[in-house]
């Protein structure tokens, strides 16, 4: 008899040890959601990519309390501080790091997108200098306040505001470049630190957690020996 539509096919109960679709499908579904589990676990700490001999190291050679740092990370005491900074930044246009703003001597602003070389940040700053104008849009920066963290005078008549994630590559290089220009124009230009981890980069939240930590241990030096230790040294988890 030939099988059509209107006829149903009998279930043929499977012979045992061996896995149906259906199995097959459960099985499949229990193993995504229990790995989706345990890789949200293993994310949500704050501190979980903070230990082992590398960040032994870092405490040592920024000469911090070690049990001061790590009570620091275990109370998880930052995450609205550099959750604000990314608020801030998002407001101000940023979407990727590393990503800067120069506020130049009567206010105007202008914008390093990336991790431009030394030569093009040099005449962004000679524009700010000459207040010339700026080709760039005006946005809404959050002003400095006490929660920031600035290197350089703070009568420099040149602002570098820098949204930074500190575990992006170009932020790495981009850092250097800026040591070059702090230097070159040590007076003129105070530079500020704004954290803004991204999604993607899983210990880029806990290395600035660590770095406000070493700024409550150490102060405003100690924050940008640990951001410079972090960016010369990574992955710090071994």
């Amino acid at each position: 008899m030939n099988i059509n539509e209107s006829q149903p096919i009998q279930n043929i109960p499977a012979p045992k040890g061996i896995l149906t679709t259906q199995m097959a499908i459960l099985l499949g579904s229990i193993i995504i959601a229990l790995g989706l589990f345990f890789g949200l676990m293993a994310n949500s700490g704050s501190s979980s990519a903070v230990g082992g001999p590398g960040w032994t190291k870092a405490i040592a050679a920024l000469d911090l309390n070690k049990k001061k740092f790590e009570q620091c990370l275990a109370d998880n005491k930052y995450e609205a501080r550099v959750t604000s900074d990314i608020q801030a930044g998002q407001i101000a246009g940023v979407s990727g790091t590393p990503s800067s703003f120069v506020i130049g001597t009567n206010g105007t602003q202008y914008r390093i997108n990336g991790a431009q070389p030394v030569e093009a940040v040099r005449a962004i700053i000679e524009n700010a200098i000459a207040g010339k104008a700026s080709s760039d849009a005006q946005v809404t920066l959050a002003p400095i306040n006490a929660q920031d963290h600035v290197l350089g005078a703070s009568t420099a008549p040149i602002t570098i505001i820098e949204y930074s994630d500190l575990e992006c590559p170009f932020c790495i290089r981009f850092h250097t470049t800026q040591e070059t220009i702090m230097k070159e124009y040590a007076g003129k230009i105070k530079w500020v630190h704004r954290h803004f981890p991204l999604d993607f980069h899983p210990d880029a939240k806990p290395y600035a957690y660590a770095a406000e930590c070493a700024a409550e241990i150490g102060g405003n030096d100690a924050f940008w020996k640990m951001i410079d230790y972090i960016f010369k040294n990574q992955p710090l988890k071994s």
